[in-house]
């Protein structure tokens, strides 16, 4: 059984890249570019987790993880060039 991976990334060559590593994990890479599908997929697909950047085109990856924990416990983890130490502790 192969679990899917939802990669929410705007910037195309780090979607390649975390989707490359998905996939040597041998778990099937789910890609969007922006918050609101990934909003949708994440209802519609069921994956097993999300990697979400902060930064993105239609809404902020913030936004996009509290509305994820008003309906789901789907596990998300962070991908961000943010250094910030606000940036990090919000992302908790």
């Amino acid at each position: 059984m192969s679990y899917t991976v939802l990669i929410v990334e705007s910037d195309p060559a780090t979607q390649l890249s975390l989707a490359d590593i998905v996939a040597t994990c041998d778990y099937s890479p789910l890609i969007t570019s922006n918050g609101q599908d990934a909003l949708r997929l994440a209802k519609a697909e069921n994956p097993a987790m999300m990697l979400l950047a902060l930064i993105l085109p239609d809404m902020d990856g913030f936004d996009v993880a509290r509305q994820m924990r008003r309906d789901s416990s789907l596990p998300l983890l962070v991908v961000t060039s943010r250094t910030s130490e606000v940036d990090r502790i919000c992302a908790f």
